[in-house]
């Protein structure tokens, strides 16, 4: 008889839950109360580790207890994956009809204990059969090899009173060894230098260091980096069985046979000094990286031994490197992008990793080249700018672009005694600028517009002259007093504007009012609390709208205390609340008050 696809699917199914409930016949299913009454007494932070030679794989202390193993009729070690299934099948009944009582606090007890089963104890059952499936294996090669053993025994009558008997090795872990294949045949390499290393002085009952391992061996690509993380997950989830017996001799051998070309290899990439900058710094950058990870690989001694003979070889690469910062640091050109680049030249080559020593040389000699610049820089501004300068008021601008040019990394090299030279000479330079300049500067106040923006600009030049702390004093009065005297002279006259204008705008206002408008509004401006909006009531029915600087016409009409706005975009609607305007979620005031 042939079976069709679905009967063969659903018959698989059905052997398979019979199965399952065949394996858990034995496991006791507790009532919903005594579940939730045990799953009151778990601690997550309460934990025991029942495999010492996996760490990873822990339950909580409750699970260990004799209650547990009181409530299930099976102590946490001897259960399988189908009494992990069963029980979780009776934990979902009693979620389901806590559910359905509405008795959150017990279906969130339940919940929270169903996921140590579901999780822990799974992995423990898992971890159980696992071990039990590689005792199987291994039980007829050890009787091969207890064969063996009682036929040389036999063999050997008159010398069993002196022999020992050897016990037969622990096998690997099939994935275990097929790690350490991967790593042996891997091409001699850093990297397997690395791996090989770390993993002959890995103390695998370290799980923090095993973990360690295992994250900096995840993250590389090469072939033999790949193995050793290889068999760092085999070590921690298979177990060390067969390791440090079989495998940790193979991996010691192969270091053994690499190492001295390796360790050669990498003294003669150390020692290189590329002429690139930026291979210079991926060069030093990739010798501080290995070297903490060859502490880990190598012995102390070998260690030691390796690290003062590459650091004697890097020490003189830098030597040279830090020659020839010198030497081009020398052979920078004059003035202000000299004193740059030599900044530049510093940093660039105080990425190679120099020592203290190194950086000191380096530093002292760029900052007395930088030195020997700046003043070079300031003494030609001195004697030569300043004195070329025009005595106008363009003078006086040029003069102060120097000024500022010279703080632009300038003064700060120089001596002090320089510096102090070009500062007399630029007060002085400047004061005979301004004596001779300000005939010009009376002319240009005279040129200002007898405006508000002219009144706006004279304000701004008192200001200014008032506050001029570099010119001399008899010279800064002049042009003081030159600049209020201007003020003043169009003050008046702006003054008149304003009281004609006032005159005009409120006879405006009252021929508005006599029209119908409300007077606590005509010619008025309200602006909002975050100045972003304006209204300006112009007459009885005009109302200019701003917004954020752009201005649109509208109209407005005003009923008892509310004030309807008509714009571009609609109809808004304001209340007068005492002396403010409220609406919209706007707070405006009148301007003025």
């Amino acid at each position: 008889m042939i079976l069709s696809r679905p009967l063969i699917c659903a018959t698989t199914v059905v052997i398979w839950l019979v199965m399952s409930v065949a394996a858990a016949d034995n496991l006791r299913i507790p009532s919903c109360d005594d579940l939730t009454k045990w799953s009151e007494t778990i601690d997550e932070k309460d934990r025991s580790e029942p495999f010492p030679e996996n760490s990873q794989i822990w339950l909580p202390k409750a699970m260990s207890a004799p209650e547990f193993e009181a409530l299930f009729g099976k102590a946490a070690l001897d259960w399988t994956q189908a009494d992990v299934l069963s029980a979780r099948s009776a934990w979902n009944g009693c979620i389901q009809k806590a559910k359905k009582s509405r008795d959150n606090a017990q279906r969130n007890l339940l919940q929270n204990a169903r996921r140590f089963l579901t999780s822990n104890l799974r992995d423990v059952a898992r971890y159980q059969e696992r071990r039990e499936k590689v005792a199987a294996q291994n039980r007829p090669k050890v009787a091969e090899q207890m064969g063996q053993q009682a036929a040389i025994q036999e063999a050997q009558t008159a010398k069993v009173s002196e022999a020992e008997v050897v016990p037969p090795e622990p096998v690997s872990a099939p994935g275990l060894k097929a790690g350490v294949d991967e790593l042996i045949a891997a091409p001699a390499s850093v990297e397997g230098l690395i791996a090989l290393g770390s993993l002959s002085h890995l103390d695998v009952s370290d799980a923090n260091a095993v973990q360690e391992l295992e994250r900096q061996f995840g993250y590389t690509s090469g072939p033999a980096g790949k193995a050793a993380y290889r068999v760092i997950r085999e070590l921690r989830y298979r177990g060390i069985t067969g390791y440090e017996e079989r495998e940790l001799p193979r991996i010691e051998a192969r270091l053994a046979e690499i190492k001295p070309p390796v360790l050669e290899e990498l003294k003669a990439e150390f020692s290189q000094n590329p002429t690139d900058i930026y291979q210079r710094r991926a060069l030093a950058q990739r010798y501080e990286k290995l070297m903490k990870q060859l502490k880990v690989a190598l012995t102390e001694e070998e260690y030691q031994a390796f690290a003062d003979k590459t650091r004697k070889e890097r020490s003189a690469v830098i030597d040279r490197a830090v020659a020839a910062a010198k030497a081009k640091i020398d052979e920078v050109p004059a003035g202000a992008q000299g004193i740059a680049q030599i900044d530049r030249i510093v940093g660039d080559t105080a990425n190679l990793g120099l020592n203290t020593e190194q950086r000191r040389e380096l530093v002292d000699h760029a900052r007395s080249r930088q030195k020997m610049l700046a003043n070079a820089v300031l003494n030609h501004a001195a004697e030569k700018e300043l004195p070329a300068l025009p005595e106008t008021l363009a003078g006086i601008k040029e003069l102060n672009a120097i000024s500022n040019r010279m703080l632009q990394g300038i003064v700060q090299k120089a001596d002090r005694e320089v510096i102090q030279r070009f500062v007399t000479a630029s007060d002085a330079r400047l004061a005979q600028i301004g004596r001779k300049a300000l005939k010009e500067y009376e002319q240009a106040l005279a040129r200002l517009p007898e405006s508000e923006a002219g009144l706006a600009q004279a304000e701004r030049e008192v200001a200014d002259k008032d506050g001029w702390a570099d010119m001399d004093e008899q010279v800064r009065s002049k042009y003081v007093a030159a600049a209020k005297a201007r003020r003043d002279e169009i003050a008046v006259v702006v003054d008149k504007d304003r009281a004609q204008r006032d005159v005009r705008l409120e006879r405006e206002r009252e021929a508005a009012i006599a029209a119908g408008g409300d007077p606590r509004l005509v010619g008025t401006a309200w602006v909002d609390s975050n100045n972003t909006m304006q209204f300006d009531f112009r007459d009885h029915e005009t109302v200019f709208i701003t917004v954020l600087g752009l201005k649109a016409a509208g109209t407005y009409k005003v009923s008892r205390d509310d004030v309807i706005v008509r714009g571009p975009h609609g109809q808004l609607v304001y209340t007068f609340d005492g002396d403010r305007l409220v609406g919209n979620g706007a707070v405006f005031s009148m301007q003025g008050q």
